[in-house]
């Protein structure tokens, strides 16, 4: 007797870059685990992007599994990701970023990882590589602590689920949190997960089930931007904050204002980076590293373009000693 196992909706968010969709999608449909259905959002807007996207999805019409839902115009990936959950059959949900793939046994290890789990084990994620230009960099995550409610270890930033391709949910659990926040479009996921980790905890599965592709193309935001995202994430979660010990409140709020702090010297903002570094505490030789290689990297650019000033003033100087030769070998009746 053929036993039918729990649908799993596997939600995809698309943006400009459907060329590595297909990729994804074959991902799903290749997994061990085979009672899945996909859910492709469609974020683009009305434009070239939106066109290319269709086409690509038209291999998938015949597909009774595979759903595309297209919105009117971008809104985020958080909107993307609720408009999938709200669209998804499935008892359990897993993200999966459009130019990230799944191994083939992904969903059937995450599923039976929280089958024998009670209900409060909300999730779990897994193992995942870094791939750049067909080659891994990376391995991940490194979790001190791997398992539970890790609401101080994710804003110390001492814990990472790595992306939310990693996470396997029971689709309960993200209705009772209401899904994501759409307001946020930087630390979506980690707004989601401290939620998450008032009601539930997480599971892993120490295996790499992902292959998550870096992608350069990736616009790095600007200080300022990052800045009032920052503090609004600090501030929505001011509470959870609010509820630690005096040292654990100290190392997130440092953890986060390094990040600032090296923000701001990126985009050369050195006025604004003192700031925050006036409101770091204890710092660590590591921390004056970090700070010292932001700095480095900060001036790249400058380095490029002072480099590019040198050669032409040398340049110059070589014609100029080039004319001057052939006028002091004349004078002197050599030619």
């Amino acid at each position: 007797m053929v036993i039918n196992k729990p649908l799993v909706s596997v939600i995809i968010p698309t943006y400009k870059r459907s060329d590595s969709l297909v990729r994804a999608i074959e991902s799903v449909l290749n997994q061990t685990y085979t009672d899945v259905e996909v859910i492709v959002v469609d974020d683009n807007n009305d434009d070239e992007f939106r066109k290319i996207t269709a086409a690509r999805m038209e291999q998938f019409s015949n597909r009774m599994n595979v759903y595309y839902v297209q919105h009117e115009c971008n809104k985020n990936g958080s909107a993307a990701r609720n408009t999938g959950i709200s669209y998804a059959n499935g008892d359990f949900i897993a993200f999966l970023d459009d130019d990230d793939v799944f191994l083939p046994q992904k969903i059937e290890k995450q599923y039976n990882r929280l089958l024998d789990l009670p209900v409060e084990w909300g999730g779990c994620y897994c193992g995942y590589s870094v791939i750049l230009d067909d080659t891994i960099i990376y391995n991940g995550p490194h979790n001190d602590i791997r398992e539970g409610s890790m609401i101080y270890e994710l804003m110390s930033m001492s814990f990472s689920f790595g992306t939310t391709s990693t996470l396997f949910f029971r689709k309960e659990a993200l209705i009772n949190i209401a899904g994501f926040d759409e307001s946020f479009t930087r630390h979506q996921d980690w707004e989601l997960m401290l939620r998450f980790f008032e009601k539930y905890k997480l599971a892993y599965v120490d295996e790499i089930l992902l292959w998550k592709y870096d992608d350069s193309r990736i616009n790095r935001p600007k200080s300022d931007e990052i800045i009032s995202l920052k503090e609004k994430y600090l501030n929505n979660f001011k509470y959870l904050i609010d509820r630690m010990t005096a040292k654990e409140q100290s190392e997130v709020l440092k953890r986060h204002h390094m990040e600032l702090v090296k923000a701001c010297l990126l985009d050369r903002n050195f006025s604004v980076a003192y700031q925050y570094i006036l409101k770091l505490t204890t710092l660590t030789y590591r921390d004056y590293i970090l700070i010292f290689l932001a700095l480095i990297e900060g001036f790249i650019q400058i380095r490029f373009l002072i480099r590019g000033i040198q050669l032409k003033i040398k340049k110059m100087f070589k014609n100029l000693q080039l004319i001057y030769g052939v006028k002091s070998r004349y004078l002197n009746g050599s030619i």
